[in-house]
């Protein structure tokens, strides 16, 4: 992580007389979050198990355990595979870059949140 300032970047076009407010992120450097990385096994994965619902996209996704990772369904992609990084927390380098689960009051799987440059803050809801 560049900074840990949460204050967002401001950007205006060059030469117009305004600075460039917030930390400087250099050139082809993205911003990223820091993971706690977390170890899963099979009788964890298998809590994420079921089908999940959007009711903004008004699409279902089918998730199913799988070696070491869940595996999502997608109709238009086929099978996408999940890699843990924790409990919250999985990625794709295909489709849906980052998963976030979402974890209720007694540790049960919820539903899930896609965060992509083109998707942010689709909530799932598992059924």
């Amino acid at each position: 992580m560049i900074s840990d300032s949460k204050r967002p970047v401001k950007c205006q076009k060059k030469g117009s007389g305004h600075r460039l407010e917030g930390p400087r992120i250099p050139t082809g450097v993205s911003r990223a979050f820091r993971v706690e990385r977390e170890a899963l096994t099979a009788g964890d994965l298998k809590a994420y198990e079921g089908t999940y619902y959007c009711e903004e996209l008004d699409a279902r996704y089918e998730i199913t355990p799988g070696e070491g990772r869940l595996v999502l369904g997608s109709p238009r992609a086929g099978d996408i595979s999940l890699t843990p990084e924790n409990r919250k927390t999985f990625v794709s380098g295909a489709g849906f870059p980052l998963v976030l689960f979402l974890i209720g009051e007694k540790g049960e799987v919820t539903g899930f949140r896609l965060e992509s440059d083109s998707l942010s803050q689709l909530i799932f809801r598992k059924e």
